[in-house]
């Protein structure tokens, strides 16, 4: 079976491991969700969720699934993942299978290890219409994957924005197309540009781009 997860919010929730230096073997999986099955998620909001440990890792501040995720129309922010020896994997999402992602917000998350924003080991990676915006640590984080595919996104003010994508020997990413990239990664490649989105207001999580000719009206809008 699978999980089927729609129009709700996960908030504040908490998956707290043990740990010391002498006894590194307490983890912490998925301060909202820890499935073993895949999840599909749409319409929802997992915000301010924390996996923590003293030492030993800890995987997806919010999410951690085994078995494949699909997340579609949602926000990931505030989320953590933090251990005390920097072996936090995914402070918003960590996944061991495949990744499908579209239209997903995932903002201002950390990780006190890699993969601020997405944490990708071992299954395929797909990525449209998404906003990786503000996190401490990397926006997505891949360390092995089959296959890669992102599209239409933005990925703006991370620690680093894309990490361990496959690269030819112009160091461009393949499979990364039409994206907005701060750290210049494929600029003026593949339909990839560098440039600021303009953020209506991020500070209050209002994450649209504008153009510098057009500012969003609070009233028209």
């Amino acid at each position: 079976g699978s999980l089927n997860i729609a129009d709700s919010q996960f908030t504040g929730n908490s998956s707290i491991g043990g740990g010391n230096a002498s006894i590194p073997d307490y983890s912490s999986y998925g301060g909202a969700v820890y499935a073993n099955c895949p999840v599909i998620i749409s319409g929802s909001v997992f915000s301010g969720n924390r996996a923590t440990a003293g030492a030993g890792p800890c995987y997806g501040g919010g999410i951690y699934a085994l078995q494949g995720l699909a997340v579609r129309h949602s926000v990931l922010s505030g989320n953590l993942g933090q251990t005390g020896d920097r072996s936090a994997y995914g402070g918003a999402i960590n996944s061991a299978v495949a990744v499908n992602l579209r239209n997903v917000l995932l903002v201002t998350n950390t990780v006190v290890g890699v993969g601020a924003g997405v944490y990708v080991n071992n299954g395929a990676f797909s990525m449209s219409s998404c906003t990786v915006a503000s996190n401490a640590g990397h926006g997505v984080y891949v360390n092995q994957a089959p296959s890669f595919s992102v599209t239409n996104s933005i990925f703006w003010a991370n620690n680093d924005d894309l990490w361990g994508f496959p690269t030819n020997a112009s160091g461009v990413m393949t499979n990364v197309f039409c994206c907005d990239i701060e750290d210049g990664d494929n600029n003026g490649v593949n339909g990839c540009i560098s440039a600021d989105p303009l953020f209506v207001d991020p500070g209050n999580g209002d994450y649209r781009p504008q153009t510098a000719f057009f500012r969003w009206s609070v009233a028209a809008n």
